[in-house]
């Protein structure tokens, strides 16, 4: 290629590049409207665990402990868990309705998994957390999932199929449980 057309090569680009340059320029453009600001969505305050058993309760993850025997019930409205050793009837006034967390930190063997029942006195639809689960039920969807078969009132079906969270009045330690507590 000689001179003169490497010239003119060049001569056309710059001309070619100009013309982008003028049709960018020149080109309208279309106003938007900035973005209304949100507010991000309300969560539930969780802390980090502090390597407490209440602390982990607290933060929604499963304490790091040694099996102690015990059923503990984190309530996020309470602030703090309760701790069974055997059944109960009935929770603390304040207590029903208002679970957050369950931990089965039972000792392996006989009566180690517990029935969370609804009403007092281990009535109604129950769920079963098995020895050494934790249930989170702020995320988890774990359901009243049990029943006694031997009432035909309706009242021991009652909350079949509804969530355990912010639900629970009573619970014993059982044999045996299946675990199938989830939707």
């Amino acid at each position: 290629m000689t001179h003169q057309a490497k010239k003119g090569n060049r001569s056309m680009r710059k001309l070619l590049a100009a013309v982008i340059a003028a049709a960018i320029v020149g080109t309208p453009s279309v106003a938007h409207a900035a973005p209304e600001p949100t507010a991000p969505p309300a969560a539930v305050k969780q802390s980090k665990p502090d390597g407490t058993i209440a602390g982990s309760l607290r933060a929604g993850v499963k304490p790091m402990a040694d099996r102690n025997g015990l059923f503990y019930v984190y309530s996020d409205d309470m602030g703090s868990d309760q701790t069974y050793a055997g059944n109960s009837t009935q929770w603390p006034t304040g207590w029903n309705d208002k679970v957050d967390q369950l931990w089965n930190n039972g000792f392996p063997g006989s009566q180690d998994d517990v029935n969370i029942y609804d009403y007092p006195w281990h009535v109604g639809a129950y769920a079963c957390i098995g020895n050494g689960d934790f249930w989170n039920l702020r995320e988890d969807d774990y359901v009243f999932s049990w029943t006694h078969a031997h009432d035909d009132s309706g009242f021991e079906l009652d909350p079949l199929w509804e969530t355990v969270h912010d639900r629970g009045t009573s619970h014993k330690w059982v044999d045996w449980c299946g675990n199938n507590n989830t939707l």
